[in-house]
């Protein structure tokens, strides 16, 4: 995406590398033969970051696991859409016209922050559909709001209990690395939702506004499919990273008290760190 390269540049005057001038990491560990190795750089170099890291990476095809931190509990932001995108297919598919449901914005539903919605007139109505795609494409809050006030906040708790996801408390808005990655792994799987759910719950997190995190420093044909998180000083990515020969993986990175220059970069870094190790 060259206009965030060109942000980047403006920012850094650089677009750093692993071990170059403007990189987070030495690199001085590079390569790496083994799943222990990268454990190892991970422990080295994010341990002597400030603030807190965790990382859960599970390769699709071979079963492969690298994580880091991955069982601390972080702040989930806004991560925890993906808890009620998830809600809302699971009741999507008890009552398939749920997806045609007129939903009437409230003025309790206003959220400042990402979105568009937050612009609309109180009594503006939307279907549910739309406002998922505004959820997970725009991180919009007032549609996060509606669809929370809509289904139901037992119905999310249901829906991650179900899931298997034992350390996400969608009250205190907390979750882990590893159970983002278990719940990114059951989507792949289709083990969540039927195929045609699954697919479309995937392109909803293609191409989304906020590209700068664990897509950055891909290839241009590599497809991801994530949803990310930013609250103050804890920022956060999550998702599946498609590609063509390397296999496809779950990658989930969060952070707490961490500067957000600092943690988008590390992001942004290791992102590019753990599709070479594949």
């Amino acid at each position: 995406n060259t206009t965030i390269e060109q942000q980047i540049l403006a920012d850094y005057g650089v677009l750093p590398q692993v071990g170059e001038k403007g990189s987070v990491f030495s690199g001085q560990q590079l390569p790496f033969t083994g799943p222990s190795d990268l454990v190892s750089f991970l422990q080295a170099e994010l341990g002597g970051l400030q603030g807190s890291y965790g990382v859960y990476v599970r390769h699709l095809g071979t079963g492969e696991e690298v994580s880091w931190n991955d069982r601390t509990s972080f702040t989930a932001a806004s991560t925890a859409k993906l808890f009620v995108v998830g809600a809302y297919y699971r009741q999507l598919e008890k009552d398939p016209s749920f997806a045609d449901k007129d939903i009437v914005l409230q003025s309790e539903d206003y959220i400042s922050g990402s979105g568009s919605l937050i612009n609309e007139s109180v009594g503006a109505v939307y279907d549910s559909r739309i406002l998922i795609e505004k959820m997970l494409k725009e991180s919009d809050n007032t549609a996060f709001a509606m669809m929370i006030r809509t289904l139901g906040v037992r119905k999310i708790i249901d829906f991650i209990k179900t899931t298997g996801l034992k350390d996400t408390d969608f009250l205190t808005n907390n979750t882990t690395p590893h159970d983002l990655g278990i719940f990114f792994d059951k989507l792949y799987n289709n083990i969540l939702f039927t195929k045609d759910h699954t697919k479309e719950f995937l392109l909803l997190m293609q191409d989304t506004l906020f590209e700068d995190r664990i897509p950055l420093y891909l290839p241009d044909d590599v497809v991801v499919s994530h949803k990310i998180g930013t609250w103050s000083g804890a920022y956060s990515d999550a998702g599946i990273v498609f590609t063509k020969e390397k296999g496809d993986y779950v990658i989930t990175i969060m952070t707490e008290n961490v500067p957000y220059d600092q943690s988008v970069r590390t992001m942004r870094e290791l992102s590019k760190i753990i599709y070479d190790y594949f």
